[in-house]
């Protein structure tokens, strides 16, 4: 379960930062947004994405940390 666990939060980390990155491609060129709302709203998504990736990242250090004591007895 442990594994299972730590392939599942590194997997939701992995899509998260293609997410982002997709974002940040966007966001690179702003003239793509055609007005102000809607750079807003991409920007709280990059926040969202980076929290989202930050939370997934937790989750798969503590079961790699989980899956390491484990194995020590």
């Amino acid at each position: 379960p442990l594994r299972r666990e730590s392939r599942r939060a590194e997997a939701a980390a992995a899509q998260l930062t293609a997410e982002q990155r997709a974002l940040d491609h966007e966001l690179a060129a702003p003239d793509r947004f055609g007005g102000s709302a809607a750079l807003a709203d991409a920007l709280k998504r990059r926040a969202d994405l980076a929290r989202r990736i930050e939370e997934a990242e937790a989750q798969w250090f503590a079961a790699e940390e989980a899956i390491e004591r484990a194995a020590r007895g």
